[in-house]
């Protein structure tokens, strides 16, 4: 007779287990997305600019490795041309949440959105200690 280490409930019960688990992640994820504001366009680990993202226009980025143009529009950014070997980044979808990035290696850029405070608005993050 043959003995098992884990029985059928078990493997049930984990299996369960482990999509609730992968639910509350997804939502969480979901629910946590923050959209962007800002365009930051790094390439070799320096930021070269930042752009809104909330005002369409064409970028056209010239650097030592390489030339790359990308299309903000409708709040989205995304990689039009890349004159690099494999243009692995202009099949990258658009991208408009904060964190998300386009990167293009063989040029050393990263294109990423993040969100920046507007002059004047301030949040209870910005201070990290309270002094009386």
């Amino acid at each position: 007779m043959r003995k098992t280490l884990i029985g059928k409930r078990e493997l049930y019960f984990l299996a369960a287990l482990a999509v609730l688990v992968l639910l509350v992640c997804t939502i969480a994820y979901a629910v946590t997305r923050e959209e962007g504001n800002s365009v930051v366009v790094t390439v070799d680990g320096q930021v070269y600019d930042t752009y809104a993202l909330d005002k369409n226009q064409t970028v056209t980025v010239e650097t030592k490795y390489g030339t790359n143009t990308f299309v903000i529009q409708d709040g989205k950014v995304e990689m039009e041309d890349a004159d690099c070997r494999d243009g692995i980044c202009t099949d990258h979808a658009a991208i408009s949440h904060k964190n998300e990035t386009i990167v293009c290696l063989p040029h050393k850029m990263v294109i990423s959105v993040d969100v920046q405070e507007e002059e004047g608005q301030t949040t209870e993050a910005a201070f990290d200690a309270i002094v009386q």
